[in-house]
């Protein structure tokens, strides 16, 4: 297959399809299609996902080309706390900016610091502001 980068974007979109309803299917997967995604990129972010322990069950199975059999459901607890620190877009895109400004690792535990990092910082501008 075609060298795969990991793309937290399409990590995220997953994780967070994921937590509507505990599982994927066809018509999600068409979803991240029409946002410019392909199915062999979608799959590889399912089985990176999978071998980090985020996903519980991810049984994927193609034949020329053509999905077969598609069980990707069961996010863990510490999936449901990564997409609880970046399921708001202000925050998901400050922590973005904050690892490329700082020119860090795009991965999954720095994104987890940063995102805590900023809402952090959020909450007590929040508190500031309330005691003002």
């Amino acid at each position: 297959g075609e060298h795969m980068k990991r793309d937290m974007e399409l990590c995220r979109l997953i994780l967070l399809e994921m937590e509507q309803n505990d599982r994927l299917d066809i018509t999600d997967i068409n979803d991240m299609e029409s946002k410019g995604y392909t199915l062999d990129q979608i799959i590889y972010h399912c089985r990176l996902l999978y071998e980090h322990g985020f996903i519980e069950e991810c049984v994927i199975s193609c034949v020329l080309g053509k999905v077969v059999t598609f069980i990707v459901e069961g996010l863990s607890w510490e999936a449901h706390d990564f997409i609880a620190s970046i399921r708001e877009d202000t925050i998901w895109n400050k922590t973005k900016d904050v690892i490329t400004q700082k020119g860090l690792p795009m991965a999954i535990d720095v994104v987890k610091e940063v995102s805590q990092a900023v809402i952090t910082s959020m909450v007590q501008g929040t508190i500031k502001g309330l005691l003002q």
